[in-house]
C-alpha cells in the first residue's frame, strides 16, 4: 500500500488516501500481466489465453 497526497489540489492536499503500488495497481489493473505474473512465480490460477486480432 501507499499513502497518496495530492500536493497540486489545495482541496485534497489534506485528505490521505491509501491506495495500491504501482506493481500492486498493475496487479489490479491489468489480467494479462496478472496471469504472467502468477504464471511466473508458480501461483496456481485458471487457464487463460490473451488473443490479437491482426489488422
Amino acid at each position: 500500500m501507499a499513502l497518496l497526497i495530492f500536493e497540486a489540489d489545495a482541496l485534497l492536499k489534506h485528505i490521505p488516501v491509501i491506495g495500491p503500488s504501482k506493481m500492486g495497481a498493475q496487479l489490479e489493473g491489468s489480467k494479462e500481466f496478472s496471469k504472467n505474473f502468477m504464471k511466473r512465480h508458480g501461483v496456481p490460477t485458471a487457464a487463460y489465453a490473451s488473443l490479437r486480432l491482426r489488422s
